[in-house]
């Protein structure tokens, strides 16, 4: 419980955090050496706290770097209780009750889909708990540390800016393409190159047959062509997607 005035060493967890970021900003190539691809989230923290609390100069910042820091709570009657574990603390001296909490979440984690960014997860189980006092309670700071497992930092900070805000990322609609546009683009797509008689005359009836067949076969194909067929062809995303539609 903390009690009287805590302007004494508030100032001190403002500037703790900075500096120990730095460090940790500093020893994350050694941290990620020995993890493997698409580590989960308790193997980085782990591996973490173990790089960091071996480091000379990050020991001089702190008394103690705790991994699944667990603070106490006390019952009205003085009876203590535990308040759940967070991923990680910084503890200023041997009081429990003075430490820097961490929240830990990966950002942009690389799957079999792509590249999922978690920046929900990240403002939903991690920042919105110490909104609601689940972390860091009587404390005037708390502190979430984001593993961009992809590297691209700037990405994952529009993200969870935006989740924070409750909006989506703003993305450019598809550009709808016109009934005259594409008329213009089947007619490109069924229109087959000629050759020239006079280089292949051996195969100047063969290709004349094929030629006038295809012809007949889009126009064919063009005819039995419904409105949801014309929807369908306005949003296939390319010439090979509209020529396999022409074709199937």
């Amino acid at each position: 419980m903390t009690e009287g005035d805590a302007s004494a060493w508030t100032a001190r967890f403002r500037t703790l955090d900075e500096r120990f970021l730095e460090r940790v900003v500093a020893l994350w190539p050694r941290c990620t050496a020995v993890l493997p691809k698409n580590p989960v989230e308790d193997m980085i923290t782990e591996n973490l706290v173990a790089v960091v609390g071996k480091d000379a100069q990050a020991r001089r910042l702190f008394h103690h770097l705790e991994y699944h820091y667990e603070p106490f709570g006390h019952t009205p009657r003085g009876l203590a209780f535990s308040k759940g574990k967070t991923d990680m603390a910084v503890l200023l001296d041997q009081e429990r009750d003075r430490y820097l909490v961490y929240e830990c979440k990966r950002l942009n984690v690389p799957g079999k889909d792509g590249i999922r960014s978690y920046a929900t997860e990240y403002v939903r189980c991690g920042v919105r708990r110490f909104v609601t006092e689940k972390y860091a309670a009587d404390l005037p700071i708390g502190c979430m540390l984001g593993y961009v497992l992809d590297g691209n930092t700037s990405t994952a900070r529009v993200k969870v800016l935006c989740g924070a805000r409750g909006t989506k990322e703003q993305r450019r609609p598809r550009r709808q393409a016109s009934p005259r546009t594409i008329h213009r683009i089947r007619a490109k797509v069924l229109k087959r190159p000629h050759t020239n008689p006079a280089a292949n005359r051996s195969n100047s009836d063969t290709h004349s047959s094929h030629s006038s067949s295809l012809s007949d076969f889009g126009r064919r194909k063009l005819a039995e062509c419904r409105q949801g067929d014309r929807m369908a062809w306005a949003g296939a995303r390319s010439v090979a997607e509209r020529q396999r539609f022409l074709w199937r």
